[in-house]
């Protein structure tokens, strides 16, 4: 069962809170408060909600388009594997890129080669194309 309530309390405390923007890259691999989410949207996880969030495109210091990342294996074309730090295999979920503000980044987890960031925005280009 959900609890939207506490998710809702959280969320509140993100956005109120004193801040100073990241200085995020476009590649960058962020743990995000991403939020106890509705039906088959991706929920972060944790008492914070958080999930690691691809940036694939920055905006300004406060808005990015970002990819939820998961370690479940999928396969198909609204998904595409990341290697990165040597040892560590995620699955992008490209069908879940959204718009997010960097109140809710937490601490910077990796970043992956401008190589693979490329071939991900072709994946996205692609599904957006259909």
């Amino acid at each position: 069962m959900k609890d939207f309530l506490i998710w809702g309390a959280l969320k509140a405390q993100l956005n109120n809170r004193d801040f100073e923007a990241p200085n995020y890259k476009e590649g960058d691999i962020w743990w995000v408060s991403l939020g106890e989410n509705i039906g088959f949207e991706e929920d972060g996880k944790s008492r914070r909600y958080t999930r690691p969030i691809l940036i694939v495109k920055g905006f300004s210091r406060q808005l990015v388009w970002g990819v939820p990342l998961s370690t479940t294996s999928r396969r198909g074309k609204y998904y595409f594997e990341l290697k990165f730090n040597k040892t560590k295999t995620s699955v992008a979920l490209l069908s879940q890129l959204r718009v997010l503000d960097t109140r809710r980044f937490g601490l910077h987890y990796a970043r992956i080669d401008q190589e693979t960031l490329e071939i991900v925005r072709e994946r996205i280009i692609n599904l957006l194309a259909e």
